[in-house]
């Protein structure tokens, strides 16, 4: 629905701006398609909801008489069938678009209300909220797909394809729908006799067949029926300025194009996404464990969650920086939907994940992670602000413009390398040590120490480079053993039917890591300087060494905290482990297995890719992408954004197919690793050949989140062959697949040095390679005087030289691009003797 409800909101930004266009008499003109100013654009925008607000409470009535399952397929698949001739209806009147909305508007009205009714009939009191926030977050999700989704069918294919696509997925879901979902649980072939006890026990008091009346006046004079309208009212003025206008603001007022205009007005609905389902589970947890009673509990979601997004939306209005708009924008968003569980929630479910230890142990593992990843990445955004050139007031008071440290790239690429070095030594040992004495103390250690040394990691990269290297190839060390010794942990604490789940929750705390971490150095290295990037995640990590310290056990045998159900639930999953048993590894028979080979093949293929996005990816955003540093941060983080994501689902779907028994293991495990790297290595050459620099931002985060499903398939294989030995088969595989880590960015670095010596070297012509073309050209300087001489065009993403149309003609960037050299031969055959001279021209006093 939200993706039928959001489309135009793109598409106008295409249909009203400036363009060239021929007109039927083939006469070209330059101006838009539609010639709507703001009031029209306002009225046709806002005329979906003209019919949405008419038929709620129609809906609401008709859904309660006849059933929610027909009326909710309806609202959606009548929509969808005029959404397919929007573009016709718009080319022929504004009056007949307005028309055709308003229409789509009246069915769409219906489907909050009928949404409703089914949750009566199916949703047990104990797990409305979760089960309501989880459909209710599909809003957002199909607004975050559909945004740039939208953005890049209007560049590629022109406005009317955004309409026909979703026009026809939302047809699809109708016929899904029509066929697959059922009135009630007694009416569903396909419900199994467990579930339909267990949901007609629960509702006992609900009966779907009576005559049921509604208290009309009762309804309009009560008082907090009038405080749940004016808190939706006051969400959904929040949220449809976002929805209708957003796009418009970041094209017309931030100056974002049309691509980074879809992809950032879709962050606030992934937050939005991420967020509900979270806030739900929040507060049936505080409900279940009595902590505040449920009118405490909506009153205070409800209201705080109002002032918060008040104020992020404030600080957007003043803030003169477009990227701080944008993150407090979707901050504003992200927590502005938690008011959903405050006055749109019901009652509550019994997700006690809190009381469940191995889930502690994996939200705990997550955070680890999370500051382990920190630690590893917050210097690629920091060398960036490092080396960039700058205003510096030496010890003598003299200002010089340089960078404050004078890298090459070849040193760079170890610096960003070095913690590697470390990390990859200790893989084995540290997978030996935590079969030994255990995990929680080695996994404890590997993150606190290399915490301890970030925070002097400023003062050791002023006193010297060395030191800087050694200091991270320390960190490196310790953080070594973080990964055999969480593998040794969940050897004692995942019941097999688990592992992938809780595994992949863990393991999606590195991702989610490497997103904060880009974001938030970016930011603390342009208002307090780079060194504040190294105290702030440094002390964090303490922070975190702190918490894992007292509230981890070992196993699950020696945790006070937990419930007996769940230790023999434990026990009897993992049965034949013996965790107290002197363990003996077959080193001949691990070095010498094929599956395990096939682990460690998987991991350097996976950690190729991971490593070069890792360690490259900010500084290709700023000096290959012309993004500045607060864009960088952003833009380089989102990769992760999408992997914290699909790792923890590609988890869940793994492990259904398991239980389902749909695949073995070994065909699951093998699926998901093959599929993922082949659309990884898919995605990653098609950037490496776009032409835009937003698709190509897109392409590497969908290499990146699509790419990190293969966790699911090669990342807990080492539990499935051997889970006794995993932490050190675990140890083998990450230190093969680490050295990925220490010579991709000397192997970027090098390349980049060398190509940089051959696009400098002005006086050897013939080495000029790569993504430089040379156009022999000649001008008549004087009357009596011929100059001949080459003009270098350097390719960009926004510069063919074979396309001397896209060649700039400001001075500035013109001396940004190209230089004139003499050139000793002059080939008649390729000289442009007609298009040159005026290119050339351009270049006189340089």
């Amino acid at each position: 629905m939200y993706i039928l409800q959001s489309n135009l909101n793109i598409a106008i930004v295409a249909m009203t701006e400036n363009k060239t266009i021929v007109l039927d008499n083939n006469t070209v003109v330059y101006r838009p398609e539609f010639d709507w100013d703001s009031k029209i654009q306002g009225h046709v925008l806002s005329s979906m909801f003209y019919g949405y607000i008419s038929s709620q409470l129609f809906g609401g009535w008709l859904s309660a008489k006849i059933g929610g399952k027909k009326m909710f397929g309806i609202g959606i698949g009548v929509p969808a069938l005029l959404t397919l001739i929007t573009p016709w209806c718009a080319r022929r009147s504004v009056y007949l678009l307005l028309t055709i909305r308003i229409k789509e508007g009246v069915f769409e009205g219906v489907t909050t209300p009928c949404i409703s009714a089914l949750w009566s009939k199916w949703a047990p009191p104990l797990e409305r909220t979760m089960l309501t926030t989880l459909a209710f977050s599909g809003c957002y999700v199909g607004t975050l797909v559909s945004l740039p989704a939208s953005a890049y069918l209007a560049t590629v294919f022109g406005w009317p394809s955004i309409f026909y696509l979703f026009g026809s997925v939302s047809l699809v879901w109708f016929v899904i729908w029509w066929i697959f979902v059922a009135e009630s649980p007694a009416e569903d072939p396909r419900i199994l006799k467990e579930e339909l006890d267990y949901i007609q026990n629960t509702l006992v008091k609900v009966d779907c067949k009576r005559n049921i009346r509604n208290p009309w006046k009762r309804i309009f004079t009560s008082k907090p029926v009038l405080a749940i309208v004016v808190a939706q009212f006051t969400y959904d003025w929040g949220f449809y300025m976002l929805f209708i206008e957003l796009p418009t603001f970041m094209k017309d007022i931030l100056k974002f194009d049309m691509g980074q205009s879809g992809i950032l007005s879709s962050l606030p609905y992934l937050a939005m996404a991420v967020m509900l389902p979270l806030s739900g589970q929040v507060a049936d947890w505080f409900r279940k464990k009595k902590c505040y009673t449920t009118t405490q509990i909506r009153k205070s979601l409800t209201c705080g969650s109002f002032v918060t997004n008040a104020a992020l939306m404030l600080a957007a209005t003043f803030s003169t920086s477009s990227t701080l708009t944008v993150v407090c924008l979707v901050l504003a968003g992200g927590l502005g939907v938690w008011s959903w569980s405050g006055f749109g929630g019901k009652t509550c479910p019994s997700w006690m994940f809190w009381k469940k230890r191995r889930y502690v142990l994996a939200i705990m593992a997550f955070f680890g992670l999370f500051n382990l990843y920190t630690l590893q990445s917050n210097l690629s955004i920091a060398i960036v602000v490092m080396t960039e050139n700058k205003t510096i007031v030496l010890d003598d008071n003299s200002v010089v413009y340089r960078p404050e440290f004078d890298w090459d790239s070849k040193i760079q690429g170890h610096v960003l390398s070095s913690v590697f070095y470390g990390f990859t030594s200790s893989q084995l040992f540290g997978g030996w040590l935590s079969a030994k004495i255990g995990g929680k103390k080695m996994f404890g250690i590997g993150i606190g120490v290399p915490a301890l040394l970030t925070l002097m990691t400023p003062w050791c990269a002023k006193r010297s480079v060395y030191l800087l290297l050694t200091i991270r190839i320390i960190e490196g060390v310790f953080e070594g053993v973080t990964y055999p010794c969480i593998y040794a942990m969940w050897s004692k604490w995942s019941p097999p039917l688990e592992r992938t789940m809780l595994a992949t929750l863990a393991f999606s705390g590195c991702y989610v890591g490497i997103l904060v971490s880009m974001t938030a150095s970016a930011y603390l290295a342009t208002v307090l300087g780079w060194p504040s990037i190294f105290y702030f995640f440094g002390g964090v990590g303490l922070v975190w060494f702190v918490i894992w310290w007292i509230f981890v056990a070992e196993s699950p045998a020696e945790d006070p905290r937990i419930l007996k159900e769940e230790l023999e639930y434990i026990r009897n999953s993992l049965r034949n482990v013996d965790a107290k048993r002197n363990i003996r590894h077959p080193w001949k028979r691990i070095f010498t297995s094929m599956p395990v080979l096939a682990i460690v093949v998987a991991q350097l293929t996976y950690d190729w890719g991971f490593y070069f996005l890792l360690t490259e990816l900010p500084k290709f955003m700023k000096d290959k992408l012309n993004y500045d540093l607060d864009k960088t941060g952003v833009l380089s983080s989102l990769p992760y954004l999408v992997m914290a994501i699909m790792l923890p689902f590609s988890g869940q779907v793994a492990d259904w197919f398991r239980k389902k028994k749909f695949f073995t293991t070994t065909q699951v495990r093998k699926s998901l690793t093959c599929g993922a790297f082949v659309m990884n290595a898919v995605l990653m050459l098609v950037a490496a050949f776009s032409t835009s620099s937003t698709l190509t931002v897109v392409y590497l985060v969908l290499a990146g989140g699509l790419g990190v499903c293969a966790w699911s398939g090669f990342g807990v294989n080492h539990l499935d062959i051997a889970p006794q030995h995993a932490s050190v088969i675990m140890g083998v595989s990450n230190s093969v697949g680490t050295l990925a880590g220490i010579f991709g960015p000397v192997v970027v670095g090098y390349i980049v040095t060398a190509q940089r010596k051959l696009t400098n070297a002005d006086d050897n012509l013939d080495n000029k390679v790569g993504n430089l073309i040379c156009l022999d050209c000649s001008y008549d300087y004087t009357e009596d005087r011929f100059v001949i001489g080459m003009i270098h065009v350097r390719k960009t993403l926004d510069i063919n030289p074979y396309v001397l149309s896209t060649i700039p003609s400001t001075f500035s960037v013109n001396y940004q691009h190209f230089h004139i050299i003499p050139c000793r031969i002059c080939d008649e055959r390729t000289r442009l003797t007609t298009t040159a001279p005026a290119v050339l021209k351009r270049f006189e006093g340089i």
